[in-house]
C-alpha cells in the first residue's frame, strides 16, 4: 500500500532520520498542525450558576486539560493518498521547496484508515477519541488524508516504513541537493522531480542518481 508524505526541509536532521532509519514520526495530537484536533465538538463541562468566577474558571480548566491529557495519550501517523496536490506542495512541502515521500506500508495495511471528511463534527460519537481523530471537517478535504492512529497501550513513538522514491519540489534550495541526492544514493532510493503546468496538472520525471551525483 503506497501513500505519501510531505515533509518541509527546515529541520534536515528530521528528513535524515526518516531516510537513512526508514521511519515516521508519530505525534500526539497536540503536535499537529491542527490546533483544534480531536477537540472540534467535545462539550465543556456543566457549570452551576451558583458558582463563582473563579470555580467556573477552574472547573473548565481543569476539563480541557484533563481532555487534552487523555487524547495525548493517543498518537497519530499522517500521510496523503496522493502526491501531486499542488496545495499539498504549498503547505506541508513549504511551498513546493521540500520533499514528499513515497512510502509502502503493507504492514501496517489492516491498520489505516480514510480520514472522513463532515461538514459537522457534532454527527460523529464524540466519546471516542478514536472516532474523533478519525474524522475532520470538510475544510482539509483537499488532503485525501490517511492515518494510523495508535491506542494508549502503544508504547513507540515511530512506525518502521519502506521508502520507494523521494518526490522533489520544483524550489528545492540548491543547499540541499548534495546531502539529499547523495542520502538516496547510499540508500538506492528512486529520485523523482515534480512539475505542474498551468493547469496545475502534475508531471513527474526520474533521474538516476546512481550515475548523478
Amino acid at each position: 500500500m503506497h501513500v505519501y508524505k510531505f515533509k518541509a526541509l527546515d529541520n534536515f536532521h528530521q528528513v535524515v532520520d526518516i531516510l537513512l532509519n526508514e521511519r515516521i514520526y508519530c505525534p500526539t495530537p497536540s503536535e499537529l498542525n491542527d490546533p483544534l484536533e480531536g477537540v472540534l465538538g467535545v462539550s465543556g463541562p456543566a457549570l452551576n450558576e451558583g458558582m463563582s468566577p473563579d470555580d467556573k474558571l477552574e472547573a473548565t480548566a481543569s476539563f480541557w486539560m484533563s481532555a487534552e491529557a487523555e487524547l495525548n495519550q493517543y498518537r497519530v501517523c499522517s500521510f496523503s493518498r496522493i502526491p501531486d496536490n499542488p496545495l499539498m506542495w504549498a503547505y506541508y512541502g513549504k511551498g513546493h521547496s521540500g520533499i514528499c515521500i513515497e512510502l509502502d506500508l503493507l504492514e501496517h495495511a489492516t491498520k489505516i484508515i480514510p480520514i472522513q471528511y463532515v461538514r459537522d463534527l457534532s454527527v460523529i460519537n464524540r466519546a471516542s477519541a478514536h472516532n474523533r481523530l478519525s474524522h475532520k471537517l470538510k475544510q482539509w478535504q483537499h488532503e485525501n488524508e490517511l492515518r494510523l492512529i495508535f491506542s494508549p497501550e502503544y508504547r513507540q513513538k515511530f512506525i518502521k516504513a519502506k521508502i520507494i522514491s523521494i518526490i522533489v519540489g520544483t524550489r528545492l534550495p540548491e543547499q540541499f541537493y548534495s546531502p539529499l541526492f547523495e542520502l538516496c544514493k547510499i540508500k538506492k532510493y528512486n529520485i523523482q522531480f515534480m512539475s505542474f503546468n498551468t493547469l496545475g496538472e502534475a508531471t513527474r520525471f526520474s533521474i538516476n542518481i546512481q550515475k548523478n551525483t
